[in-house]
């Protein structure tokens, strides 16, 4: 029995000396829970194309090392990412300031993803436990999950980049991004090649960091009671995962964002959907509510409208193309109202377009039945004209809205003749990138003077013309009348 004894105190000592030496290892990696650690060695020299040794550039580089070829086919593949922000000057030669060395890639995106610069979405993990962690980022709250935009189709480098500027003023919680110079390693031949101008960009996801919509509960009853919440629904033409058809809008489909399906009861994605399609049948009129108006048509218990509001005026202001249609966004907190947003995807705007809403005047709103229904109740469209002139009277004055624009510009400039130099044919005047407008613009420079020209007709056309949609459509109001054509 002493011998049993001893042998099991034996064990004991062994687990808890083991237990101990890798809570040494852990810290003596130097890995503290939302910081990724400090590697002090350089890129091999070697792997660095010979075109990009001597690239340097203000803004930061990121280089990703992976099985490219996979995660360019949308498999989520095991990554290291190097990133240098040393401030004025970052080059692959310096010393990485961070390498996260637990990583996935792949590709991402519907239309973008046609198009040879690839957008991407990376997810970091704890090293040893490979499970997702949360790291801050370039100066971004901590987070696993991450978003490079990849500005192809639009050859100002900045349209998303200043459209969600321009919504962070206004909504509760936006995607934030800033400008990186991303670099890819071959995963056939080991070469680190550049991949040009992107925009690194928070993910939407819930979150105390990012959307707080708190934890997700929602009764399993069989009435619309509005007192759970805590989820994030996404309007698209994509298939999958989609639960509901908008009314009056065959081509789009509610999918699930957040919780996905897999982790709700049958009794709750009823619920989800009773939900949604009582709120969505209310504001456009439809089905029972068809002809609704006056107490039966009390939208405002249901709906944030003041969300509503900013997020279509940003999307009027910039004409994206995409706004209330594809790419479309809607959460509610847990015990609160459906909210539109976060804006997203708008590398279609401002004027980036062959084929729909290329020039400065007239309204798109019709285009979105969410948001044409309610400018038919007169309470909410004369909402929607005085917050437009709060907002031009103050953080959307043309300072403000000109002031950002002219400093994007400037921040961009460098960085823009170097992606230029990946991507020739971008700027080469002659080449057809779906759906830029003609005349091609044959340089950056030339497309930020055409982009910027559009924005000062579009706010001085809106100024001019939104009080009439208290009492006109927007379709009547139609291109403008006598301001259009101007300054074209």
């Amino acid at each position: 029995m002493l011998i049993r004894n001893i042998s099991k105190i034996r064990i004991m000592l062994i687990i808890v000396l083991t237990c101990a030496l890798a809570a040494v290892l852990v810290f003596s990696r130097d890995t503290i829970i939302g910081v990724a650690r400090t590697v002090e060695h350089e890129l091999p020299l070697s792997r660095i194309d010979m075109r990009w040794r001597e690239f340097s550039s203000h803004l930061p580089l990121m280089v990703i090392q992976s099985d490219i070829q996979a995660v360019y086919d949308r498999h989520s593949s095991k990554a290291v990412i190097w990133v240098f922000d040393n401030g004025a000057e970052n080059r692959l030669t310096d010393v990485a300031t961070t390498v996260f060395e637990a990583a996935t890639a792949r590709a991402r995106g519907n239309t973008s993803y046609a198009f040879p610069k690839k957008p991407l979405a990376v997810k970091f993990y704890d090293p040893l436990l490979w499970k997702p962690m949360d790291y801050a980022l370039l100066g971004f709250a901590p987070a696993s999950e991450w978003v490079l935009h990849s500005p192809y189709i639009d050859k100002s480098l900045l349209r998303n980049w200043f459209a969600y500027e321009l919504a962070a003023t206004v909504l509760d919680w936006q995607p934030r991004g800033t400008p990186v110079q991303l670099f890819l390693q071959d995963g056939i031949s080991g070469m680190i090649v550049y991949e040009g101008v992107y925009l690194l960009c928070e993910k939407i996801t819930p979150g105390k960091a990012r959307l707080d919509i708190g934890q997700f509960d929602l009764s399993d009853s069989d009435t619309i009671d509005f007192e759970g919440g805590g989820y994030v629904f996404q309007k698209d033409r994509v298939t999958y995962n989609y639960f509901f058809t908008m009314p009056n809008d065959s081509d789009c489909h509610i999918r699930y964002s957040y919780p996905v399906r897999d982790d709700i009861t049958v009794r709750q994605n009823e619920a989800l959907r009773s939900e949604i399609e009582f709120v969505f049948g209310l504001i456009t009129r439809t089905g029972k509510y068809d002809g609704a108006s006056g107490d039966d048509w009390n939208y405002q218990n249901y709906i944030e409208a003041d969300s509503f509001i900013d997020y279509f005026l940003v999307g009027e202001m910039v004409r994206s193309l995409d706004t209330g249609v594809l790419s479309t966004y809607m959460y509610r907190p847990v015990g609160r109202k459906l909210n539109m947003g976060p804006l997203w995807d708008c590398d279609l705007s401002m004027g980036n377009s062959d084929y729909a809403y290329t020039d400065y005047y007239g309204f798109m709103n019709i285009e979105s039945p969410i948001i044409s229904s309610l400018l038919d109740d007169e309470e909410f469209s004369i909402r929607f004209v005085n917050r437009w002139y709060e907002l031009r009277d103050s953080i959307w004055s043309d300072e403000e809205v000109f002031g950002l624009f002219d400093e994007m510009t400037e921040y961009l400039r460098a960085p823009a003749a170097q992606n230029a130099m990946r991507w020739p044919e971008v700027y080469d005047g002659k080449t057809y990138i779906w759906p830029n407008p003609k005349p091609h613009t044959a340089s950056w420079e030339e497309e930020i003077e055409r982009t910027r020209l559009w924005l000062v007709n579009r706010l001085r056309w809106m100024d001019e013309h939104m009080h009439r949609l208290v009492y006109e459509s927007a379709i009547d109001i139609g291109d403008g009348g006598d301001s259009a054509g101007e300054d074209k």
